[in-house]
């Protein structure tokens, strides 16, 4: 059980299309071979679940720039964007001069109500940001091309007083709230 409260985590249900499920798997690839170099087989950022990760994030990404979608066009929010030739080190956006970083939810840490991040990652000065912007998509909840998924809006500050947990079958760290 986390240290504190879940007070400071705003969820909400939202919908988005279903198109996103068809296209996460192809965006995907184009990231994975775009970024090869840092995340292919063999190489220090290779994970054995690299393709899963790598979708469940795209999906997040693109449920996250649907969702937001007019905010972007008018300029309030901008985000990085989703296939570059090099990993990129920083926030995934912003809103004026609050940083912000895209999370994907797995459902199996939905279905134990956990939230996970990176304990490296987190604390990497490259990518400081104010707010962590979790998101889970659901394919089976698909119905007349909308699907429903849910948001989590955390500051990022919040996960300082989050479990810390060890992965040996990765060798990496993380925190996790419950």
């Amino acid at each position: 059980m986390s240290k504190n409260p879940k007070k400071p985590i705003k969820k909400r249900i939202i919908k988005y299309p279903e198109k996103i499920h068809r296209m996460a798997p192809h965006i995907a690839k184009a990231r994975s071979i775009a970024s090869e170099d840092a995340y292919g087989k063999g190489k220090q950022g290779y994970r054995e679940n690299e393709d899963e990760i790598s979708e469940q994030g795209v999906t997040a990404e693109l449920i996250a720039r649907y969702f937001y979608q007019d905010k972007v066009k008018d300029g309030t929010i901008s985000i990085t964007p989703m296939v570059d030739f090099e990993p990129i080190a920083g926030p995934d956006g912003s809103v004026g001069e609050t940083n912000f970083d895209i999370k994907s939810v797995a459902h199996s840490n939905y279905a134990n109500h956990r939230l996970f991040i990176n304990k490296p990652a987190y604390h990497n000065e490259d990518k400081k940001v104010e707010v962590l912007l979790y998101f889970l998509g659901d394919k089976s909840s698909c119905v007349d091309g909308m699907c429903k998924g849910v948001q989590w809006i955390v500051p990022a500050s919040y996960v300082e007083e989050w479990e810390e947990g060890y992965n040996p079958k990765n060798e990496s760290s993380y925190y996790f709230c419950d």
